[in-house]
């Protein structure tokens, strides 16, 4: 059975990043001079393992693999295989129903088929534009190729459906729309648009938000969109289709979405240990210590616990938007050392 929050949630996904290190430099993620954990702060893989088969003992049903960029980490494709063996189980139902990862899809195309041989499900490719020149402003260098090898590489070996994670700010993306939605079209790709959250040192304004409702109600003037039931531990995406697609759409509502909480099953692992249960709350559990204090199991299981109960109802953003302020995060945390 899985864990139940104090709201009614079950807790079934567990994110966990491998590491604060990247190799692209995203305006909306990595600050101009970014703070990055010494190599001993961050979780061995052994301790990564180890927390995992204590979530998924508990009834996390779900991981997922994040960074930063998780594939500039040596060896992640043996990180994977350790994981993905709680997918299998001798008899009954698999303890850990799906492995995924969160990737810029820049190492992509050179790991892809090693990937899925090691057991990983499918991937999430962050893409926030399609036009190589805005590419390389947003991300810091010209890697737009790359990406595009990467999504078709993970499609080739098996990696699906291909989540593409797609922010639309204001600021001169919203023209891209269209590319995006003939991806969908033609592609068996799921094009996620998540609206621009406010993390320390990304610009964020309330005035740069492309809200789901606006960027829905553009799709439908000229296409109906048909829903689509969320999959199982699918969180609080909205996703739909086309007629003929061969992909779909999803809406990721944050910041407009006051209901978006509410549909929250998952809880953050930073790559040095500590988890938090809300992406945009401060408040964090320290499970580094805890492992290499020499506890027990079941010391690790109260901590995740804890964790759960103490998950807050909603994320403290939504009430400062409706009055028209936003903060970034009080500890000063960009994306990168949050886990994306």
């Amino acid at each position: 059975m899985p864990l139940v929050d104090p709201f009614g949630r079950d807790i079934t996904y567990l994110r966990i990043s491998v590491t604060d290190r990247c190799n692209l430099k995203c305006s909306y993620c990595m600050p101009q001079n970014p703070f990055h954990v010494e190599r001993e702060e961050v979780l061995t893989f052994e301790e990564i393992a180890r927390l995992v088969g204590v979530a998924v003992d508990l009834g996390w049903r779900k991981v997922r693999l994040t960074g930063g960029e998780p594939l500039v980490r040596k060896d992640c494709v043996r990180l994977v295989g350790m994981l993905a063996a709680h997918k299998h189980r001798p008899e009954g139902e698999p303890r850990l129903h799906q492995l995924v990862m969160t990737t810029n899809g820049i190492l992509l195309a050179r790991f892809a088929r090693d990937l899925a041989a090691a057991g990983l499900d499918r991937v999430n490719v962050s893409l926030d534009t399609l036009d190589r020149e805005r590419f390389r402003a947003i991300t810091g260098y010209d890697k737009l190729p790359e990406v595009q090898a990467g999504i078709e590489a993970a499609v080739e070996a098996g990696l699906t459906p291909v989540k593409l994670n797609t922010v639309l700010a204001r600021a001169g993306a919203t023209g891209e729309l269209e590319g995006f939605l003939d991806l969908a079209r033609i592609r068996p790709v799921d094009v996620r648009f998540i609206e621009f959250m406010p993390f320390a040192g990304n610009g964020w304004t309330r005035e740069q938000v492309v809200t789901s409702g606006e960027l829905k109600e553009r799709v439908e003037r000229h296409t109906p969109l048909t829903p689509l039931d969320s999959p199982r531990d699918g969180g609080p995406a909205r996703t739909f289709t086309g007629p003929g697609w061969a992909g779909r759409i999803s809406f990721i509502s944050p910041i407009s979405d006051r209901g978006f909480c509410s549909r929250c099953n998952r809880v953050r692992m930073t790559s040095e240990g500590r988890l938090r249960g809300c992406l945009l709350n401060e408040n964090e559990m320290d499970f580094r210590t805890l492992l290499r204090s020499g506890a027990g199991d079941a010391a690790v299981a109260a901590l995740f616990r804890r964790a759960v109960r103490e998950k807050p109802e909603e994320h403290p953003f939504h009430q400062a938007v409706e009055q028209g302020v936003a903060a970034a995060p009080s500890l000063g945390r960009g994306m990168h050392r949050i886990g994306g």
